[in-house]
């Protein structure tokens, strides 16, 4: 079957887009337009943040004046470091490497010249390699403001320390720093995350051929998307991709499925976790609470929805209809019905991994809490027999395991 789309000649309006969604991104930024309309809503949530504070002080004057004067130490301590952190960004134009470089994956595999040239990991590596090394040189030679090492620990802790620029030489340690920041904090957690839900779930495995009806295939999209916030974009795709393509294996037109699945299953669907999308994680990684992103769930529901029913009418009264009447008739009389294999032990390992990233302690989302609680000046404990960065912060720290506190709790309980 020969392919009814042009090859190279169709990839110009393609191109033409991609130029004019980049140029309007460039004079936005230069405009400033993203960073203002950041500014304004910090300012919201600071102001709103403020009187929920506000309201929910104590009407206890003696009490609440005691309970400020025990949280004052722990808001000295990090406040240095949010004001330091804060103090001043990049310029502007240092973004330039970051466009430079989504521009090289979005055009150059476009590009007849460049698309082989492209497919070679190497090649990639090389692009991404030298772009970075730039911004590292700026941090090298051209910052003069004190950066905030998040690795080991999350900057808004009190064991956070900034790391000065040079008065004399290159910024050694700074660049040093903001490379750990990256690799250490960022790019390693989320390989781990993206290679065990990768890895797990490409071990469960669906296997079919139902009838390729349009709403069958938007069902596939719309159960895709709703599976991507809770075990990640990468996870949904793998366990559905394989469904989806023996389903429509007997139909001629199928790549605007696979396209809008890439939209729903792959991107939007996946915002409603931080395991879901990498920037929600990467945000996590920063101090976002885990659960923070499910106040999403309007956009959320109102973008995949659109696209799904998008989807659905373009398929049946487009698609579907131009289809030749023996590939639906094949497609009609060669039904599977789905199958699942390796739901033993990848189910379980599934749950366990996306678990595990809600709840450790290394996270912010359980540190956070225990930090805004030992602010307030409200009495912290943590029970671990190891020592973590929150045993220097909690007011009593019982280096023993969960059983055995508890045992002893019970038994105090009993005695009183």
């Amino acid at each position: 079957m020969s392919d009814p789309h042009g090859s190279h000649g169709s990839n110009k309006p393609l191109l033409v887009a991609i130029a004019v969604i980049l140029g309007v991104y460039l004079i936005s930024a230069t405009a400033g337009a993203p960073q203002k309309g950041a500014e304004k809503v910090t300012q919201a949530a600071n102001g709103h943040g403020a009187q929920a504070a506000e309201d929910q002080q104590p009407h206890n004057p003696p009490a609440a004046e005691a309970s400020h004067e025990k949280a004052e130490a722990s808001h000295e301590e990090i406040g240095e470091t949010k004001e330091a952190s804060h103090a001043e960004h990049p310029p502007y134009w240092m973004v330039i490497p970051f466009v430079l470089l989504l521009g090289a994956i979005a055009v150059l595999p476009l590009i007849p010249a460049t698309e082989h040239w492209w497919d070679n990991n190497r090649n990639r590596f090389l692009v991404a390699a030298v772009l970075g090394t730039l911004t590292l040189l700026y941090y090298l030679l051209m910052h003069n403001m004190p950066v905030a090492a998040h690795w080991p620990v999350h900057p808004s802790w009190p064991a956070t320390h900034m790391m000065a620029h040079s008065e004399s030489g290159p910024n050694w340690l700074v660049a040093w720093t903001v490379l750990a920041n990256a690799i250490l904090n960022e790019y390693i957690p989320f390989i781990m995350l993206l290679f065990s839900l990768y890895t797990i779930s490409g071990g469960i495995r669906i296997e079919g051929d139902l009838k390729a009806h349009p709403l069958t295939n938007s069902t596939f999209i719309a159960v895709g998307g709703l599976l991507a916030s809770f075990i990640g974009t990468t996870g949904a795709a793998m366990l559905l991709i394989r469904p989806l393509l023996e389903t429509n294996s007997e139909r001629r037109h199928v790549k605007h499925t696979v396209v809008f699945f890439i939209f729903v299953v792959c991107n939007c669907g996946g915002c409603l976790l931080p395991i879901g999308d990498p920037p929600l994680f990467l945000g996590y990684l920063r101090g976002v609470p885990f659960l923070w992103t499910l106040c999403l769930w309007p956009p959320w529901l109102f973008v995949n929805v659109c696209l799904v029913g998008i989807y659905y009418l373009y398929d049946h009264f487009w698609y579907y209809p131009h289809e030749k009447a023996l590939d639906i008739a094949r497609d009609e009389t060669r039904v599977r019905g789905l199958k699942f294999s390796g739901l033993w032990p990848n189910a379980p390992l599934l749950f366990g991994a996306v678990l595990s990233v809600g709840t450790s302690s290394l996270f912010p989302y359980i540190a956070q809490p225990v930090l805004e609680a030992r602010r307030r000046g409200v009495l912290t404990v943590e029970i671990n027999p190891g020592d973590t960065h929150l045993s220097q912060v909690v007011d009593h720290w019982l280096a023993v395991g969960a059983t055995p506190a508890l045992e002893a709790i019970l038994a105090g309980l009993g005695g009183a």
